[in-house]
């Protein structure tokens, strides 16, 4: 690139008294410090080397690390200052806070019939969260202990071979209508998963044949083939 110098700032076309050093006005009035390139009057060559980011409030530079009439300019402009902070996002859904499972396998556990006002058994523990609020009640089989006020998560599956129904019942509070499924025919399993808020602590909850209900409930074992199946209640603190 080749283009014709302008005259240097102190006003004259080939300056001594600069000792070399002009200084070249750029766009907004900002003055830079450049070595004189001319040749006869003429840049032979000027190439644009990188740009440097400079500390924060240094001033901005210009460095020929070429030749008087091969100029190689490196830039140096300086860091700007921080912008200030965005404003923040809204919280995040709270996660599981609790956890626990339990569960029974058939054959083995629920060899009885699981009369109408009575609960279905899940005396296995499973997985649970460490120092877990949700326990099971001491010796017992089929009653769960919530120990914090909250709302839970509650799924249950059980395979059953008649027509029935079960429910969540809690102590307080009895048994839970939004907890009730059921099957008109003995070809699947009752399953549900639902919502469950307690108002005080250590509130008991199992799975019952509702009260009322027509039949007692067998817990069917090895349902669908020769292995034996599980029946499963999980329970997760949701908040």
């Amino acid at each position: 690139m080749s283009a014709r110098d302008e005259k240097c700032s102190c006003g004259e076309e080939s300056c001594s008294s600069c000792n070399g050093k002009g200084k070249f006005r750029g766009g907004g009035g900002v003055v830079f410090g450049l070595p004189t390139l001319r040749t006869n009057g003429l840049i032979t060559t000027l190439v644009i080397g990188p740009t440097i980011t400079g500390p924060p409030g240094s001033n901005a530079s210009v460095v020929n690390v070429g030749t008087p009439t091969a100029a190689d300019l490196i830039f140096t402009i300086p860091q700007g200052a921080d912008g200030i902070d965005g404003i923040d996002g809204t919280n995040g859904l709270n996660g599981v806070s609790d956890f626990a499972g339990f569960y029974a396998v058939m054959p083995g556990d629920n060899t009885a019939t699981v009369a109408p006002g009575t609960a279905v058994q899940f005396p296995n523990d499973g997985p649970a969260a460490v120092a877990t609020g949700i326990t099971r009640v001491p010796a017992s089989p089929s009653a769960f202990n919530l120990a914090a006020i909250g709302t839970y998560q509650i799924s249950f599956q059980v395979s059953v071979s008649e027509a029935g129904q079960l429910v969540l019942n809690g102590t307080p509070g009895g048994q839970y209508p939004p907890s009730v499924a059921g099957r008109a025919t003995g070809t699947s399993q009752i399953v549900n998963t639902f919502l469950f808020t307690t108002t005080i602590p250590n509130t008991v909850i199992s799975i019952h044949n509702p009260v009322g209900n027509p039949v007692a409930l067998t817990i069917t074992p090895t349902a669908g083939g020769s292995t034996a199946v599980g029946a499963q209640l999980t329970i997760l603190r949701v908040a």
